[in-house]
């Protein structure tokens, strides 16, 4: 089920390892998943994707940068080669969860193609807290400790837009990671200086373990919460 759409362009011994990746997520991790309109995995060229993606969903098809997916699948078993499984089953669940929040979803391009970022934020926040929960289990313990000493080495100030938006895409990924296998909680938190910033964290972290005790909806009044939250702290800063 899971397949290259364009393997041509890796040697015998980088199709083999991919293959090992692709093997062990059917077999193993997801068997349960809503699969059904999935058109691949395609390597892309390198200046397709931002430099800083690893991977992306598109068109139900699995994305991965070409430099990085070489790399990874220069050694077997290293960090580099568990992230890759990583990013394609993390992408594996977005695209179920498309397929389960159909309309949250369409919502979401709507908004994003009216530039309505303050609408569609809650919605993304929601979706990618979903897939780094599920994700986690499958996290590498180094690539989360790096990212979440760049969360804790950045300088934020809420009162300078860029920073806003940028706090609300991390969220859903501070979230799950402080509460993952590989971060402490509440040494994660202490290391955060911010006290603006941590008080948004943990209060967007209640709201969505409040979600999460309800049977998930699709559709927009479920997430009004989240929305109202977003919609303060942006009419809070700015």
């Amino acid at each position: 089920m899971l397949e290259i759409v364009n393997k041509c362009r890796l040697n015998d011994k980088q199709n083999l390892l991919l293959n090992e990746i692709l093997t062990d997520l059917e077999d193993n991790h997801i068997s349960g998943f809503n699969l059904s309109n999935f058109k691949g995995i395609r390597i892309a060229d390198d200046n397709y994707l931002p430099s800083f993606s690893d991977g992306r969903l598109e068109n139900q098809q699995v994305l991965l940068p070409y430099e990085k997916l070489i790399n990874a699948l220069a050694n077997a078993y290293t960090d580099e080669y568990k992230k890759l499984r990583t990013t394609i089953y993390h992408e594996l669940v977005h695209l179920d969860l498309e397929n389960k929040y159909p309309q949250l979803h369409n919502l979401y391009k709507k908004l994003v193609a009216q530039e309505n970022y303050v609408k569609a934020t809650p919605i993304q926040i929601w979706m990618e807290y979903n897939a780094q929960e599920t994700s986690e289990k499958l996290s590498v313990g180094s690539a989360i400790k790096i990212y979440f000493d760049s969360v804790c080495d950045f300088t934020w100030n809420l009162n300078d837009a860029n920073d806003l938006v940028l706090l609300e895409k991390h969220l859903p990924y501070i979230i799950a990671r402080i509460n993952g296998q590989h971060l402490n909680r509440e040494e994660s938190l202490s290391r955060i200086k911010n006290g603006e910033v941590r008080k948004i964290i943990l209060d967007v972290e209640e709201i969505l373990k409040r979600l999460f005790a309800l049977p998930g909806e699709d559709r927009i009044e479920y997430l009004k919460e989240l929305f109202y939250y977003i919609e303060l702290i942006e009419s809070k800063y700015q």
